[in-house]
């Protein structure tokens, strides 16, 4: 019917076997067996083009090595709210957490949380942010990010946006040491949705960068 609501689930499963090489860090490998659950529940004004509504997803993974038979787990959750501003502005908050837990340092690469970049914390680059092995940036048991952005839109088609992200990927909750990034951004509507191009100062680096995006509500 009228209903904005839309509620979407997915499953899955998979096995596979890891092998992971990192220069300055000890090689290792990991057969796992590896199940997900996601359920997201969204209530916007457009799909491609929110301006008033919420999103909130769950996120749930259990898993097992297969040699080893070592269980791990992760859950997830994250939220976005969308405020109309007058006729021509759009209020938007995110903020997202995650944990893993674990009886191995043998997990999937893309089990742990890394974090950084568009649609993330703008100022760092994408996936830069998580625990250091080797050369490498490896992902992390404790996930928290979030974000603030105010868009004004000129028209139909232009709006500028100023925006403050933070958030840290690390051992623990505790340990985190919030990355900062903060900066200005333009907003280009198309049949996709807002096409952003934003640029970022991230504070701990002391860099600007540029970051590219779709305002889309998945």
């Amino acid at each position: 019917g009228d209903r904005r609501v839309e509620y979407e689930t997915q499953w899955g499963v998979i096995a596979a076997h890891d092998r992971t090489r990192i220069e300055g860090a000890d090689d290792f490998e990991v057969p796992a067996l590896v199940g997900t659950w996601q359920w997201l529940r969204r209530d916007v004004d457009a799909k491609y083009d929110p301006r008033d509504g919420n999103l909130i997803d769950v996120g749930l993974g259990a898993g097992v090595t297969l040699d080893k038979g070592e269980p791990f787990y992760r859950a997830s959750i994250r939220g976005q709210k969308w405020w109309r501003v007058g006729a021509n502005d759009v209020l938007t908050v995110r903020a997202q957490v995650g944990k893993v837990w674990s009886h191995t340092d043998r997990l999937p690469q893309d089990f742990g949380y890394r974090i950084g970049g568009a649609r993330s914390v703008r100022g760092y680059k994408y996936n830069s942010i998580g625990i250091e092995r080797g050369d490498a940036i490896y992902g992390a048991p404790a996930m928290a990010v979030a974000g603030v952005e105010y868009v004004h839109y000129f028209n139909d088609q232009l709006g500028m946006s100023v925006f403050v992200d933070a958030g840290d990927a690390a051992e623990s909750f505790r340990d985190m040491q919030w990355r900062l990034g903060y900066g200005v951004g333009a907003a280009f509507v198309t049949p996709a949705g807002p096409f952003y191009v934003d640029l970022a100062w991230g504070q701990k680096d002391r860099r600007l960068r540029l970051h590219f995006s779709l305002g889309i509500a998945f």
